[in-house]
């Protein structure tokens, strides 16, 4: 399965990676912006995106709902430190499989899943 993670903060991007390395995930694509972003689902046939709610241009909402009209067999899944009961509305939405609280365990949990 290859794993686009879309988030701004450097930081989380490559703990993200090392982690889902650790849990058998290898095959991943990381970008910070949405711009980023779309450039990668041009270049890769994606099968999920890991997209962070608050961007720098733009938001994971909007931009999952992008790549779900472009790329239907993409799934999507915003992972936010942003996630309360007043956004929850936010993410129920078709083009989002998922919203999960920004914890790595949460993420690999939803992964094993699938």
């Amino acid at each position: 399965m290859k794993i686009l993670l879309i988030d701004d903060d450097r930081n989380m991007l490559s703990s993200l990676e090392f982690l889902l390395n650790e849990h058998g995930y290898t095959d991943l694509i990381l970008a910070s912006n949405c711009k980023q972003a779309r450039a990668a689902l041009k270049q890769s046939v994606i099968d999920l995106c890991v997209i962070d709610y608050v961007l720098p241009d733009g938001n994971g909402v909007d931009l999952a709902k992008e790549i779900k009209k472009q790329y239907p067999n993409v799934r999507n899944i915003i992972f936010t430190a942003y996630f309360t009961d007043a956004n929850s509305e936010d993410f129920k939405n078709e083009a989002i499989f998922a919203a999960i609280p920004k914890k790595v365990s949460k993420l690999v949990e939803l992964l094993q899943k699938k």
